[in-house]
């Protein structure tokens, strides 16, 4: 929950995924939807290392998100809540080693992207 008007918090949020790492692939201002539905992401972005962000599980040289082929998901929604808004971040990811034979696993959240959105536009949105 953020203290700022949905449409404050709307504008910030352009700024939040660039600040992140995340290319904008997703905009529905109806529904106040933005995000990427799944980009392809070496083994870092700007909030950090991926394996600080998704848990695909572990290979022989360590975390698989930081070695294997991921692609990542990110999509956040606003929703009004009186006069604050209610910030809705859904993170999800695919890693591939790329190797025939070698299936693609789903990767978990650990929360970490989803907390450097929410602070960053809350920081933002109230900053103003």
């Amino acid at each position: 929950r953020i203290e700022a008007s949905p449409d404050r918090v709307w504008g910030e949020l352009p700024g939040v995924f660039e600040e992140v790492g995340i290319p904008i692939g997703t905009v529905d201002a109806s529904q106040q939807l933005m995000g990427n539905r799944g980009v392809r992401v070496a083994h870092r972005i700007k909030a950090g290392r991926l394996s600080q962000l998704l848990s695909c599980g572990e290979g022989l040289t360590g975390p698989s998100a930081d070695s294997y082929d991921v692609s990542i998901s990110v999509l956040t929604r606003l929703e009004a809540d009186g006069k604050a808004t209610v910030l809705r971040t859904v993170v999800e990811g695919r890693a591939s080693s790329g190797t025939n034979g070698g299936g693609a696993v789903r990767c978990a959240t650990t929360g970490v992207l989803e907390q450097k959105i929410a602070t960053s536009l809350t920081l933002r949105s109230v900053a103003h």
